[in-house]
């Protein structure tokens, strides 16, 4: 595996109520993390399916720009995400991978799973 370190930024900040909060930043390394998959990938089996979990944004990290940069070498096989509203961004984004969304999808958003070609978990 290949670690990074990662700069974080802490950014004091006063609200008009006069509280005190920081703004944390987090620089992502995309080759980083496309080389410790590629690592992965590579003590599998040839036939293994592979999907990488990207749900919550890819814990931060950016789910966009994370299925940008591993689209190029092929290594996920599908995408995993929490919610329809995660696919319906990626596919906006011109990600055309497998997705599943993981978590309930309410009745109201069952056309999106069609419209976005996305695969959905069922619940009872």
């Amino acid at each position: 595996m290949k670690w990074e370190i990662v700069h974080i930024m802490n950014e004091e900040i006063q609200n008009a109520n006069g509280n005190k909060y920081y703004r944390v930043q987090a620089n992502v390394n995309l080759n980083a993390i496309r080389h410790n998959i590629r690592e992965i990938k590579n003590k599998l089996k040839q036939d293994t399916k592979l999907m990488l979990i990207i749900k919550a944004d890819a814990y931060g990290h950016g789910a966009v720009p994370i299925a940008k940069a591993i689209r190029k070498d092929h290594f996920a096989d599908a995408y995993g995400v929490a919610i329809i509203e995660e696919a319906v961004e990626l596919r906006k984004a011109g990600i055309d991978t497998p997705i599943l969304v993981l978590g309930y999808t309410p009745k109201e958003q069952y056309p999106l799973v069609i419209t976005y070609n996305v695969t959905q978990t069922i619940f009872q």
